[in-house]
């Protein structure tokens, strides 16, 4: 029988939804894991309510911070993390969603992550301060002519997740409001027991 992800999508969800909100200010906001196509694809982005010039509601999608991990055909064990975007210039919030792109991964329980970029640019450099992967060759891409460099990383089934080390790092340093609260998970509600802290 298969291993099983300890940690479910929906949980990943909720904890870097808390993440993201520490970081924007921007109103109404809602972080979304979406399917595409049965492709196992999760694209991130925020989905907002406001009123038209009629005082109607409508529903818009904001690209703030969106990154894709889709599962490669022929292999479940495979994902690939790719198109990170709406972060501008921020490097921070590109290694976040590099972050976040893993933590999806991991709780789908994919063990090798693969993510190629044009050289030089920003999810490749932010791969490069998250740290773990290895880059493992570069090709000029004959549809475009860019060069593009590509990355993988093991999934390491005995460390942490991102977002538990988000919210270690700020129990440390708000003690006294240590405790269970929204962001943190229901020990034995997805049978994980709870993890010590180191």
């Amino acid at each position: 029988m298969l291993p099983q992800p300890q940690i479910t999508q929906e949980t990943v969800r909720l904890k870097w939804d808390a993440i993201w909100k520490q970081f924007l200010t921007l109103p109404n906001m809602k972080l979304t894991i979406v399917g595409e196509h049965g492709y196992y694809s999760w694209g991130v982005y925020y989905d907002f309510s406001d009123k038209d010039a009629y005082g109607k509601l409508r529903v818009s999608r904001l690209y703030a911070n969106t990154i894709y991990v889709s599962g490669m055909h022929g292999c479940c064990g495979v994902a690939v993390i790719h198109n990170p975007s709406g972060c501008g210039d921020n490097p921070a919030h590109y290694e976040k969603l590099v972050k976040m792109g893993e933590d999806l991964a991991k709780s789908g329980g994919y063990t090798l992550l693969l993510a190629t970029d044009v050289v030089g640019y920003r999810l490749g450099k932010a791969i490069q301060q998250v740290g773990g992967w290895e880059p493992f060759g570069e090709f000029t891409n004959h549809r475009t002519s860019s060069r593009i460099i590509t990355y993988r990383k093991i999934v390491d089934w005995s460390a942490p997740y991102w977002f538990e080390e988000y919210e270690r790092k700020e129990t440390e340093a708000n003690p006294q409001e240590a405790g269970p609260g929204p962001t943190q998970a229901q020990p034995g509600s997805e049978g994980r027991p709870p993890q010590p802290v180191a």
